[in-house]
């Protein structure tokens, strides 16, 4: 055999074995005790996702399993593979990251049961991972996603601040004071959540509300929104999007004063609504005891407001 075919033959296996994908597991799992005057407890994770959960006791107990993939080419990266727990007066934090960038990967997820009251803030904030919480009860939760999606369910709290970059919002089955939810790329979804006040903010995505009573500030640059409203919503709402059209559906026994206004889009409805306003662009109805002031508004696409029985009737051009 000739030197340099000896040599290729002798070294292209061994680049290829330097090249082979390395996966090292990640757990971790452990608990912190003394939770007396806790009234903080703020979760920063990088690349992993955040599932909070309720405790069956009164200490705090997390469990982490994830996996890191490199080439053993490529030299160990540093990441930190354990949660780090501190309590500092009456803020307990608890750090775990997987701070790796290519050719690096990695997937993990930090699971954490939580001794709540109602006197308890929840401060979470994740790099790169989906965010659920489920069954609390607390004064006040902070999430804030930069990629990952975040879901909420069964939560009795006074406040609740939902931000997320990219990635969907949903909750389900909770009773909230005062909610916010802010999103830039992501769908919006929200199922029997009673809340009191609630101010929603989308830059790109739809949202669909279903069962929804409080009163409510809707506003999206880009995305269609569909609400199905409870028989006992009343106050005021307003749903508006730049770009996009607006479905509400009512139940039949809600009184509605409605103010529908399209630059280029009509307006449908199989209500018996009676028309007490007509101007450029803009309508202005009633329907039933007006219970419920509905301020429907968008630039660009229709607005349909209907029974949640009926389908949708005539246009009204604007």
């Amino acid at each position: 055999m000739p030197q340099a075919a000896w040599f290729l033959a002798s070294v292209i296996p061994l680049v290829l074995a330097a090249q082979r994908p390395v996966t090292i597991d990640i757990e971790d799992a452990g608990h912190f005790d003394d939770m007396r005057g806790v009234e903080t407890i703020r979760v920063r994770t990088g690349h992993a996702s955040i599932d909070l959960r309720p405790s069956e006791d009164h200490r705090l107990h997390y469990e982490i399993l994830g996996t890191l993939h490199w080439s053993v080419n490529a030299p160990l990266p540093q990441v930190l593979r354990k949660a780090q727990v501190a309590r500092a007066g009456r803020e307990l934090s608890i750090a775990f990251g997987v701070a790796v960038v290519s050719p690096y990967t990695a997937s993990a997820r930090l699971v954490i049961y939580v001794p709540t009251s109602r006197q308890t803030v929840l401060d979470l904030e994740s790099g790169n991972g989906d965010i659920r919480l489920k069954g609390l009860e607390v004064q006040r939760v902070q999430v804030d996603a930069a990629g990952g999606d975040i879901a909420l369910e069964g939560l009795s709290a006074d406040w609740v601040t939902v931000k997320a970059e990219v990635g969907d919002v949903r909750l389900a089955v909770s009773n909230i004071q005062s909610l916010k939810v802010m999103t830039k790329a992501g769908e919006v979804r929200i199922t029997r959540v009673n809340a009191a006040t609630t101010t929603i903010e989308t830059a790109s995505g739809d949202t669909h509300l279903d069962g929804w009573k409080g009163e409510l500030s809707h506003h999206t640059e880009s995305g269609e929104v569909v609400a199905r409203l409870d028989a006992e919503a009343k106050g005021r709402m307003s749903f508006s999007s730049k770009s996009g059209d607006i479905h509400v559906d009512l139940p039949a026994k809600l009184g509605v004063d409605l103010r529908a206004s399209s630059a280029s889009g009509v307006v449908r409805s199989d209500l018996p609504l009676v028309l007490e306003g007509l101007r450029q662009n803009q309508v202005n109805f009633k329907w039933g005891g007006g219970l419920l002031a509905l301020d429907l508004s968008t630039r660009s696409g229709d607005i349909s407001l209907n029974t949640q029985r009926a389908a949708a009737g005539a246009k009204v051009p604007l």
